[in-house]
């Protein structure tokens, strides 16, 4: 988050390379400061760009799926762990 808001505070258009493996559970216990710092992110959706996520688990990929079609304004592209070099490619450069 702390990455984040340092590039809001540099560009108009952000975009995010995220990259999971084996995540098997959430914290329950950290949601309630997670919620509080996305909280403020909400405005600024449309500062939003390119979001690249690579992940090992089908889920991961689906929810990336489903948060996609909620905002559609948002170019989301997902990834399996080798097309790595391939998604950062695109959040970086569009291509």
């Amino acid at each position: 988050m702390d990455r984040l808001d340092a590039a809001m505070a540099t560009s108009d258009k952000v975009h995010v390379f995220v990259e999971t493996h084996a995540v098997d559970s959430i914290e329950l216990s950290g949601l309630t400061a997670y919620a509080k710092r996305a909280m403020p992110l909400f405005v600024k959706l449309g500062r939003f760009g390119r979001v690249a996520v690579v992940a090992d688990q089908a889920w991961i990929r689906f929810a990336t799926r489903l948060e996609s079609a909620v905002l559609p304004f948002i170019s989301y592209r997902t990834y399996l762990p080798a097309q790595r070099d391939e998604a950062l490619n695109w959040v970086r450069n569009g291509d």
